[in-house]
């Protein structure tokens, strides 16, 4: 199993997420196996979720500034 890599960025992570996935769902895996992509995909979830907390306070910064400059021109 690959490590998992932190520089990936959302789209990447996600689409690696996406295959995790799609693999965990084949039953002639065996446990070990299983076991491994369960802890991959876990892995790429909590990067997918840091990614995008990430972008959330992006955002929210950006409509805070924007807000500030609208109050700053009245």
């Amino acid at each position: 199993m690959s490590k998992i890599n932190e520089n990936m960025d959302f789209e990447q992570a996600f689409g690696a997420l996406q295959q995790a996935v799609e693999a965990l769902e084949n039953p002639s895996l065996k446990l070990e196996e299983h076991i491994e992509l369960y802890e991959k995909a876990c892995e790429l979830a909590l990067l997918c979720r840091k990614k995008l907390d990430s972008a959330k306070l992006r955002i929210t910064d950006i409509n805070e500034r924007i807000a500030q400059a609208e109050n700053e021109e009245v």
